[in-house]
C-alpha cells in the first residue's frame, strides 16, 4: 500500500511541474519525472501493473489496492497543494473543465494513454534484462513515450486523479469521468501487451 500511495504522490509531482510550466513542452518532458520515479523505486502504479492483469481473485484484489494507494497518493497530494497554491489550483481546474467536455472520446484516449505506458514499462524492464542497453538510453524512451501521451491529449487516470483533486472538481460527470478514465486505461494496457505477447510467440 505504501508503495502504491508514493506512485501516486510522485506522479502528482509530475503533474505539479506540467502545471508549473508555459511551455507544454517542457512541461510533458517535466512530467515524466513521475513515472521515472515510479520505475526506478519500484512503486506500484496502476496504469504500469494493469496490462500484465491475470483473470484471478487474487490479481483483482491486488489491483484494487494498488489503485486505491494511487489515488490515496495523488488525490491526497492534490488536496493538500489546493490550499497552498491558489494559481496552479486554478489553471488545474480549467484543465478539468475542458477534460469533461470530451465525452465519449476519453474512451479512445485513455486506450490510447496505456499503450504508450505499455511500451515505456517494457522498455524499462526488457531492454534491461535482454539487451545491453545504457540505462540513460532506456531512460530517454521512457521520457519520450510519456511526452508523446501527453502532446496527443492521451488520458492518465491517476494523474487526472490529482488535477481534479488540485482543482476541487468534485462532481457527479468527474466522478463517471474517472471511473471510465481508470477502466479503459486498463483495457488499453491489457489488449496491448496481449498483442505484443502473442507477436513475441511467433
Amino acid at each position: 500500500m505504501i508503495k502504491s500511495i508514493l506512485a501516486g504522490f510522485v506522479i502528482g509531482i509530475g503533474g505539479t511541474a506540467y502545471l508549473s510550466c508555459d511551455n507544454r513542452y517542457i512541461g510533458a518532458f517535466l512530467f515524466s519525472i513521475g513515472l521515472l520515479l515510479v520505475l526506478i523505486f519500484r512503486f506500484n502504479l496502476y496504469t504500469g501493473k494493469v496490462p500484465y492483469m491475470k483473470l484471478t481473485i487474487g490479481y483483482f484484489k491486488q489491483i484494487g489496492k494498488i489503485l486505491v494507494g494511487n489515488i490515496i497518493g495523488a488525490g491526497g497530494l492534490g488536496i493538500i497543494l489546493s490550499f497552498t497554491n491558489l494559481q496552479i489550483s486554478q489553471k488545474a481546474a480549467a484543465l478539468c473543465n475542458t477534460k469533461l467536455s470530451e465525452g465519449w472520446r476519453i474512451i479512445p484516449l485513455a486506450i490510447m494513454c496505456n499503450i504508450l505506458i505499455f511500451f515505456a514499462v517494457e522498455v524499462w524492464k526488457s531492454w534491461g534484462k535482454n539487451l545491453e542497453v545504457d540505462a540513460s538510453v532506456r531512460a530517454l524512451m521512457v521520457v519520450l513515450c510519456i511526452m508523446v501521451f501527453i502532446l496527443c491529449g492521451f488520458e492518465h487516470s491517476i494523474a487526472n486523479i490529482f488535477y481534479f483533486s488540485l482543482g476541487r472538481v468534485f462532481n457527479l460527470d468527474a466522478l463517471l469521468y474517472l471511473i471510465a478514465n481508470i477502466i479503459f486505461n486498463g483495457i488499453g494496457g491489457i489488449l496491448i501487451h496481449h498483442a505484443v505477447s502473442q507477436y513475441n510467440k511467433r
